[in-house]
Parts: structure tokens; C-alpha cells; sequence
């Protein structure tokens, strides 16, 4: 799977639930426009905000960018102030009153100082750990790690979002060659040893790695256990986009797959009855 699409599979997974995604507005969104609104009564779109029928009214957009770099943002938040940096800037004045162009809010997740200000528990957490996906230095992403998950609010996490938190450690482990079987071995001492509340959480983890067959850094002879343990992981994530109503373009596209592997997927999901 292409890094880009795993990353889109996460962000999409994540904040495709409309109380994560609730308090990420309210973390993004100025006063003025969070009055405007009722969090509570948000509702995720598929695919797409733009109607086949252009009807009335039509929908007022405020455009937000999440920054999920190994480097802080250090670009414009104005549409237009980058894309034609390389003209003259009497070409651009002459231009601009026929350019489209519009601001946008920006959360940049490596921004460390505003996810220390996060209030939400699973936003703070879900933030912070797709920001340690690209984390180089060993020590501060190990230290990190275990501090999250033996932060005292990790107790207020129900077992729905628990599950969450899991697939966020794994998406780190597929995408950061730095956390690898030796450094989970020791979160997981840091972890376990002491009564925190993250010990249950941190050895249910250790259980579906060994279940899925997963772990980074094993002996040869392991990899066929990988390569099933990809293969579970994206029959689910093909079910669950499918129960979402994505689009088969949609669901190639995020998968990385071919024409063919979408139907062999399509294929065991109808004969293992999980389609209704």
C-alpha cells in the first residue's frame, strides 16, 4: 500500500466519526463561526461535498487543511500566495482580480505547544500519535509513546475508542521503521510494570500483533505471516469503507488497488456473508 493512502485510510478512519471530528473543529474553528454551529449535529459526507444537481441553497464551505508533515507548516494559509510564486509580482497584481483565491485554517499536527492546549482525551491522543509517525529521533518517540499511554485520562477512553487507539499504534508501527519489536518491547515493560492506566490497552496490543502477524523486525520465515496479516487488515478496511457507502474509485484508490483486487476482495466479503 502506497504511504499516502495509508495515511488518507487513518485520517479518514479517525475523523470520520463525528465526536472526533466535533472536537477537532472546536479546536480549529474561531469563536465567531463554533456560535454558528451545533457540533453535536455534524454529519460525515462521502466522497465528496459538490451535488449532481448544483441546487439552492448551496452550501457555504470553510476550507480547513490539516498539516501532516515532517516539518512544521511554513507555507501561506492564502490559497494563491504560493501556487504562483514564480511569476513577477506585477504579473500576479495584473492577474489576481481573475485568480480564484480564499484563506484557509490550518492545524498543523507537529505543532507540539497545540496539542499540549487539546482538552479532548482521544483528540489529544489521535493528534499526537499521527504526529509520531514521523518521528526520527528513537528516544523522544519511545519517551513519548509511553507517556501517552500512561496518562492518567487514558482511563476516561471507552472500549469503542480503546480499539481506535490500537489501530493508531499499529498505523505507527506500518509506517515508522524506528518503532520496531525491540522498542515496543520496552514501552510495553514501561507500561506493564506499574499499575497505569494504559496496561490493558498496551497488552491487547501485544495480542493482535502476535494474532496478525505484524511485528516489524522478525526473523525471516515470518513474512508469509505478514503478508496475511496485510491481507486481514485490508478485507476489513474494504469492509468497513464498503458498509460506509464509499465509492468503488473511493476505496481503490485509498487501498492502492488494482481492478482485480478489488473484486477477489469483494469476492471473499460476499462469500464469507458480511455484506448485507
Amino acid at each position: 500500500m502506497a504511504d499516502y493512502a495509508r495515511h488518507d485510510i487513518m485520517f479518514k478512519e479517525a475523523f470520520g466519526d463525528p465526536v472526533l471530528a466535533s472536537a477537532l473543529l472546536e479546536e480549529v474553528l474561531p469563536d465567531s463561526l463554533l456560535t454558528r454551529i451545533v457540533p453535536d449535529s455534524l454529519t460525515p459526507k462521502k466522497d465528496t461535498f459538490i451535488t449532481e444537481d448544483r441546487g439552492n441553497p448551496r452550501t457555504l464551505i470553510i476550507p480547513i487543511l490539516i498539516a501532516q508533515d515532517r516539518r512544521r507548516w511554513s507555507r501561506s494559509t492564502t490559497l494563491m500566495a504560493d501556487f504562483f510564486s514564480h511569476y513577477s509580482q506585477s504579473l500576479r497584481d495584473d492577474c489576481e482580480p481573475f485568480t480564484p483565491n480564499f484563506r484557509y485554517l490550518l492545524y498543523d499536527i507537529q505543532e507540539q505547544d497545540a496539542a499540549d492546549m487539546i482538552r479532548h482525551t482521544l483528540l489529544k491522543i489521535t493528534i499526537e500519535l499521527m504526529a509520531l509517525v514521523f518521528e526520527e529521533d528513537e528516544a523522544k518517540l519511545e519517551a513519548r509513546m509511553t507517556e501517552l499511554l500512561t496518562m492518567s485520562e487514558i482511563g476516561e477512553i471507552s472500549d469503542s475508542y480503546a480499539e481506535q487507539v490500537l489501530r493508531l499504534l499499529e498505523y505507527i508501527m506500518r509506517g515508522n521503521r524506528h518503532f520496531d519489536e525491540a522498542m515496543f518491547e520496552s514501552i510495553r515493560q514501561n507500561v506493564t510494570t506499574e499499575d497505569h492506566e494504559g496496561s490493558e490497552m498496551i497488552m491487547n496490543f501485544a495480542e493482535q500483533l502476535e494474532q496478525r502477524g505484524i511485528k516489524k523486525g522478525l526473523e525471516q520465515g515470518m513474512e508469509k505471516g505478514m503478508e496475511k496479516g496485510q491481507h486481514q487488515r485490508d478485507l476489513a478496511f474494504f469492509l468497513k469503507l464498503t458498509r460506509r457507502g464509499e465509492s468503488k474509485e473511493a476505496i481503490v484508490d485509498l487501498l492502492d488497488l488494482d481492478d482485480a483486487s478489488f473484486e477477489a476482495l469483494q469476492a471473499e466479503v460476499n462469500e464469507n456473508g458480511d455484506i448485507r
